[in-house]
C-alpha cells in the first residue's frame, strides 16, 4: 500500500497541470496552421517530460508528499527520455534543448533579478510552444517569431501576478519581485495585469478573427476583474488557478475562431473545462462565489 502511494504521490508531485496552459498554445499554434501532426504530439510528451522534473523537485524541497527513494533519479531520466524522443528531428530537438536551457537559469538564477522569472518564464511556457510548433507544421521562421513574439508580450505583464503568493517567503529568500522591492509592488502587479488584458485585444485584427473571439474577450475580461477580488481575500491559490484559466481560454478563444477541426477544439475545450472546474471549486471552499 505505502509503495502505491508513493506511486501515486510522484505522479501528483509532477503537477501536470501546470503544463495544460503551454499545451492550450501548441492547440492554439495548430489551429492556425490548420493542422495536427505526430510531431506536435511529440513536442507536446517532451514538455510534459521537461516540466515534469521541477515539480518534483519543488516536492522534494517544501517536503510536501512522501515520495519514493528513486524520486530524484526520475528526475534525470525524463528529461533523458525527452531527449531521446527529440532525436525524432532538428525542431524537436532544439525546442528541448531551449526548454532546458532556459529552465535551468529560470530555477537557479530568475528571482534574484527582477523580472527575469516572468521573462524567463514566459520563454519556456509561452514563447517555445508557439514558436516551436509553428516551425514544426511548416510556419517561416519570421512569421513564427513574431507570432510567438506577440504571445510572449501578452503573458509577460501578466506572469507578475504568481508572485503575489507567498510574498513573506520572498523576502525572507531576499528575491527581487515587485511586492517584495516596492512598496506599492500590489499595484504595480496588478497595472501590468490589466495591461496583459489590452494586448489580448489585438489578436481580432492581428489573426482576422470573428465575433466569437469578442464574446470570449468578454469572459477574459470578467476573469481579469474576478482576480483582483480573489486576491483581497488573499486567496491566492484560486487566483493563480484564475490566472492559468485565462491562459488557456486566451489560446481557446483564438483556436475556436479561426477552425472548424473538431480534434482542436475538443483537445483545446478539455483544458479550459478542467481549469474551470478547479477555479469554481476553490471559489466554492472559500465561499467566493456571489459573494
Amino acid at each position: 500500500m505505502k509503495r502505491r502511494e508513493s506511486l501515486i504521490n510522484l505522479f501528483k508531485s509532477v503537477r501536470i497541470e501546470r503544463t495544460f496552459p503551454s499545451i492550450s498554445l501548441i492547440i492554439f499554434a495548430c489551429a492556425l496552421m490548420g493542422k495536427i501532426t505526430k510531431e506536435i504530439y511529440l513536442l507536446t510528451i517532451c514538455l510534459v517530460l521537461l516540466y515534469a522534473p521541477g515539480g518534483i523537485l519543488n516536492a522534494l524541497k517544501d517536503e510536501d508528499y512522501i515520495l519514493p527513494k528513486y524520486s530524484k533519479i526520475v528526475v534525470y531520466i525524463l528529461p533523458l527520455i525527452a531527449l531521446i524522443i527529440s532525436f525524432e528531428n532538428t525542431t524537436l530537438f532544439l525546442a528541448s534543448i531551449s526548454w532546458i536551457i532556459f529552465g535551468y537559469i529560470y530555477n537557479v538564477f530568475s528571482r534574484k533579478i527582477l523580472f527575469l522569472d516572468n521573462t524567463l518564464i514566459c520563454i519556456t511556457h509561452h514563447f517555445i510552444p508557439v514558436f516551436f510548433s509553428l516551425i514544426i507544421l511548416g510556419e517561416t521562421i519570421k512569421n513564427s517569431f513574431f507570432i510567438g513574439t506577440y504571445i510572449y508580450l501578452v503573458f509577460w505583464f501578466l506572469a507578475p501576478i504568481k508572485n503575489l503568493n507567498g510574498i513573506e517567503k520572498d523576502k525572507k529568500l531576499k528575491y527581487k519581485t515587485l511586492p517584495v522591492v516596492y512598496k506599492q509592488g500590489k499595484k504595480i502587479t496588478f497595472i501590468l495585469y490589466y495591461v496583459s488584458f489590452i494586448l489580448m485585444i489585438p489578436a481580432y485584427f492581428i489573426f482576422e478573427l470573428n465575433a466569437l473571439y469578442l464574446a470570449l474577450l468578454f469572459a477574459l475580461l470578467l476573469l481579469f476583474l474576478i482576480t483582483k477580488k480573489i486576491e483581497k481575500r488573499k486567496n491566492y491559490s484560486g487566483m493563480l488557478k484564475i490566472a492559468r484559466l485565462i491562459i488557456s481560454l486566451f489560446g481557446f478563444a483564438i483556436t475556436i475562431s479561426i477552425t472548424k477541426n473538431i480534434k482542436l477544439i475538443i483537445l483545446g475545450s478539455t483544458i479550459i473545462f478542467f481549469f474551470l472546474e478547479e477555479t469554481i471549486k476553490k471559489l466554492i471552499k472559500y465561499q467566493e462565489i456571489f459573494s
